[in-house]
């Protein structure tokens, strides 16, 4: 590799790059996705230096070997990074927005690389749309999780497609259908079904010895699912239903429908054990 000599300017601009590259591709993984995986594939592996103690030192020794010997290649090769970038942080929940873009494109000009018409038509949003899906990493840990049947098909879908609300609410419906349905009670909603066919006391559908203990009170059984149940249909289903309110943390979330999908499987056990049906 021939040396190329760069002024303190130019190492302070390579620094920046180095940052902005790291939110694009991480440099190390185990996965298929990575600089140092793609440099192997571009036949550019002598220009990566994996011993270097952090990604940023990594990034800095790539870009100023490979712009001192093939500029022309690092122009390619940092289109085809924030081209895979766009769909990949969109996926995981962290679009890349246009003023990110911008800041990459007025660096990469400060050290003579122009890619203004490229990220110009990329056409990137403004501001973080309200509905993007959530992080694959959390998609994933739900649907390992086993829900309950009943959430699968109309459920996970929303949530995985960034509707989280929606999930979070229609899992909430689901449940209040599952209790009207097997609880046989007509002209009562939410909360005030919960407290009726879930009543510590007369209990339309019994909860009791779920925990399989002879050491648990029973009525203790009953009424702490009553006032979860009971509180499930503000926390899980009437509030998120309202347009107004924001979106939900991704993670948040996910631990209401798991809580829903507990719900259902508890009541399910329940309606086995009575005998009164052998399943939904």
């Amino acid at each position: 590799m021939r040396a190329k000599h760069f002024t303190p300017r130019q190492h302070q601009i390579i620094r920046d790059l180095a940052d902005m590259a790291g939110k694009l591709i991480p440099a190390t993984s185990r996965g298929d996705y990575s600089l140092q995986q793609l440099a192997k594939d571009r036949g550019l592996r002598q220009y990566f230096n994996e011993r270097l103690p952090s990604k940023q030192k990594q990034f800095v020794s790539f870009i100023t070997k490979l712009h001192g010997t093939r500029p022309r290649t690092l122009k390619l090769l940092i289109n085809d990074i924030l081209a895979d970038a766009v769909e990949k942080r969109r996926i995981k929940g962290n679009p890349i927005l246009r003023a990110e873009a911008d800041a990459l494109k007025s660096k990469l000009l400060e050290f003579g690389i122009d890619l203004t018409v490229e990220i110009d038509g990329l056409r990137l949003p403004i501001d973080r749309p309200k509905i993007t899906p959530p992080p694959i990493v959390v998609q994933q840990s739900l649907e390992r999780l086993g829900l309950n049947p009943l959430l699968h098909e109309k459920v996970l879908p929303l949530f995985n497609d960034g509707y989280v609300n929606e999930a979070v609410r229609k899992a909430g419906e689901i449940f209040e259908s599952v209790v009207t349905k097997w609880g046989g009670v007509q002209g009562k909603y939410g909360r005030d079904l919960m407290a009726h066919v879930f009543n510590k006391d007369t209990p339309v559908i019994d909860v009791s010895a779920y925990h399989g203990s002879e050491i648990t009170n029973p009525m203790d059984e009953k009424e702490g699912f009553m006032l979860v149940a009971m509180g499930s249909m503000h926390w899980c289903k009437n509030i998120v239903g309202h347009g107004d309110v924001d979106q939900l943390v991704p993670q948040d979330a996910a631990a209401r429908i798991v809580l829903m999908s507990h719900l259902l499987d508890v009541t399910d056990h329940a309606l086995k054990k009575n005998v009164m049906i052998g399943a939904y």
